[in-house]
């Protein structure tokens, strides 16, 4: 019988993510594979990685039967879209009451608005939204004091929930373990924690307790000063490069200007900045570019396999037990094209309910706030 004097317990947000990752495993027999759709970046391999890391300890294995770029999506080895209902969306953030688990900004309003006004499934999860972080209290500029969007990656959200005690373990013994180096460069945590260091540190010290194995990262005078962070780094991004080359999406800016103006922005965050031109260098450098205009074969052949290269390279730093687990894709049997839309949300400045009922009325399927002046939704993605 419940103590009517007994304080409520506060659930941990680390507990949400695993009542969804319980209730996905849930939708297949023991002997089944556990499907996902990925993103074809950096965040979304290390994500699907983890997974795998964590159910292989119960002997399952996850397989990739899809790539989502947000606009199209890429059905693999036979797989069709009748299966997008029990299937695991990673890295990304859909509606229509498809699970998923991502870190895009998706909500307009702070605080109370719910993730059921946009036909969000009940147990996908955001840690922006579990946190009301909104376009409201977000975009506030470099250095603001407050706290800003989540810089953290779902790579991230995923490790700290599944394997926190393992990290700080790892962190403790292999300080410099090229994991940490896929952590620190996935969704730009890294520059993120030297553009937006007041908001990164806030989310770090509530959101995840100030971990230890991330602590390297969130406090610029400790990564971007340490010599072997730098080469680690930069070896890191040179080897993604160099075997994607023909595929890799660059940076967001090769323009000079905006190279000085990383540089500068890391010199304010760190004046112990070591090489601030190096690292400048390596900003965005993320994933595949979708590159639409290529034709099946050729986006089997080639955009597939650097898909594919993703996995070796990253995996390397997983077991070997852990990587020859997971099952990836092996060639594109179909594809299917959605509309995507992009709007200004600063039209809805007094009337948060108005994005909600756009995104209902739009039949929306996938939505990410990018920027103060930018939402990206897409819809008509046939799924079945």
């Amino acid at each position: 019988m419940t103590d009517p004097h007994e304080q409520p317990v506060e659930r941990c947000w680390t507990d949400a993510v695993k009542d969804l990752l319980r209730d996905w495993s849930l939708q297949y027999d023991q002997n089944e594979p556990l499907d996902v759709i990925a993103s074809p970046d950096l965040d979304g391999v290390l994500s699907i990685l983890l997974l795998q890391k964590y159910f292989g300890c119960f002997n399952r294995v996850v397989r990739v039967i899809g790539i989502y770029t947000t606009i199209e999506l890429y059905l693999c080895d036979g797989a069709d879209g009748s299966a997008a209902r029990r299937e695991l969306w990673v890295d990304h953030d859909m509606l229509q009451n498809l699970r998923s688990i991502g870190n895009h900004l998706s909500r307009f309003a702070s605080g109370n608005e719910t993730a059921q006004s946009l036909t969000r499934h009940p147990l996908s999860f955001n840690l922006n939204d579990w946190f009301g972080q909104g376009y409201h209290d977000s975009f506030r500029g470099v250095q603001a004091p407050q706290r800003d969007k989540c810089p953290f990656g779902t790579a991230t959200i995923l490790a700290h929930a599944l394997m926190a005690d393992d990290l700080n373990t790892l962190m403790q013994q292999k300080p410099y373990h090229s994991l940490f180096a896929y952590f620190a460069h996935a969704d730009s945590l890294w520059l993120c924690s030297h553009s937006y260091t007041p908001s990164t540190q806030l989310w770090y010290q509530t959101a995840f307790d100030s971990a230890p194995w991330l602590r390297y990262v969130v406090e610029p005078r400790l990564y971007s000063s340490d010599a072997t962070r730098l080469r680690q780094h930069e070896k890191l991004v040179n080897a993604l490069c160099k075997q994607l080359h023909g595929s890799f999406q660059r940076g967001s800016s090769a323009s000079s200007d905006d190279a000085q103006q990383c540089e500068r922005r890391l010199l304010q965050a760190n004046a112990n900045c070591i090489d601030p031109q190096r690292w400048s260098a390596m900003r965005g450098k993320q994933g595949l570019s979708p590159n639409y205009f290529l034709t099946m074969e050729q986006r089997t052949l080639g955009w597939l396999d650097a898909f594919r290269k993703m996995f070796m390279l990253v995996g390397a730093s997983f077991s070997e037990e852990c990587l020859g687990s997971l099952l990836l894709p092996q060639t594109i049997t179909s594809e299917a094209k959605g509309q995507l839309h992009e709007v200004d949300p600063s039209q809805w400045k007094h009337d948060a309910q108005h994005f909600a009922a756009l995104m209902c009325s739009e039949g929306a399927q996938s939505v990410a706030i990018t920027n103060r002046s930018t939402v990206r939704y897409t819809n008509h993605l046939p799924l079945t």
